[in-house]
């Protein structure tokens, strides 16, 4: 399940929830993150910017390090 929330600024915020879908995340060759939604008729393609794919596993990893410290 993916779930989707928008926060328009001075709103409530709304969720859509898509079940059913399937994503596959990677990191491709020119060092970006790809994100791949699987749908019953082919597949959408999300490629995250440089900066942005940095600050993403750089948030990861940062997560992850208390986790790995307990070990």
């Amino acid at each position: 399940m993916i779930e989707i929330i928008k926060r328009p600024k001075n709103e409530e915020q709304t969720k859509e929830q898509i079940k059913g879908l399937k994503a596959q995340i990677s990191y491709n060759s020119d060092g970006h993150l790809a994100i791949r939604l699987l749908q019953h008729d082919g597949d959408t393609l999300i490629v995250l910017g440089e900066s942005v794919s940095d600050k993403v596993i750089r948030f990861c990893q940062k997560q992850l390090k208390p986790i790995e410290e307990a070990f």
